[in-house]
């Protein structure tokens, strides 16, 4: 369907508005939110699908989170 594999996080988030976990792979659970920041636009969003990001934490990197299943506060 045309999409593309990025070779790593850091080429599939460079310039993106928002990021979607969909999996919960060791990978994605040692991030660095503040690297991952960096490489993204502006206001950047995380919608979190498998609860492996500290919501607080992803707040105070400056992300506007979004847990499923976590509620909303």
């Amino acid at each position: 369907f045309g999409a593309e594999r990025a070779k790593d996080v850091d080429e599939a988030v460079r310039g993106a508005d928002c990021i979607v976990i969909a999996t919960d792979h060791k990978l994605f659970r040692d991030l660095d939110l503040g690297r991952i920041k960096a490489l993204m636009n502006g206001n950047p969003a995380l919608v979190d699908g498998r609860r492996i990001v500290h919501p607080i934490e992803a707040k105070k990197q400056g992300f506007v989170y979004y847990g499923i299943g976590r509620g909303v506060k």
